[in-house]
């Protein structure tokens, strides 16, 4: 079984619900190609702020502390810096929140066949 077709029977939900938000495309594409959710512990938060930055620093007023590779894509999906993308992390009616929801049902369900 293919990602895709992995994602359609378990996270089609999320998947067209990320389709129908506009950015989410984008962002889910960094998570992807960069593959900075891959053994995620962290709900894909490694991917806006870095492995070695702690969330409490990453989602703080400091805008240079995060240092994942999704984080251009991620502020310019929730303008205000980490404070903002943090708001906005689990929530699906946001590009940021659709990606990451999608990312952990994949994660969750289809872990092998998208390389998570």
């Amino acid at each position: 079984m293919t990602c895709d077709q992995c994602t359609t029977l378990y996270c089609s939900d999320l998947a067209d619900n990320c389709g129908a938000v506009t950015g989410c495309d984008v962002i889910l594409a960094c998570i992807v190609d960069t593959g900075c959710g891959m053994n995620s512990t962290r709900d894909t938060k490694e991917c806006y702020c870095g492995d070695n930055v702690d969330d409490q620093t990453c989602f703080g007023f400091d805008p240079t502390a995060p240092q994942g590779e999704c984080k251009a894509d991620m502020n310019a999906a929730a303008p205000g810096g980490p404070l903002a993308v943090g708001s906005v992390f689990f929530d699906v009616t946001s590009p940021v929140g659709a990606a990451v929801q999608e990312t952990g049902c994949r994660r969750g369900f289809c872990q092998t066949e998208c390389g998570l």
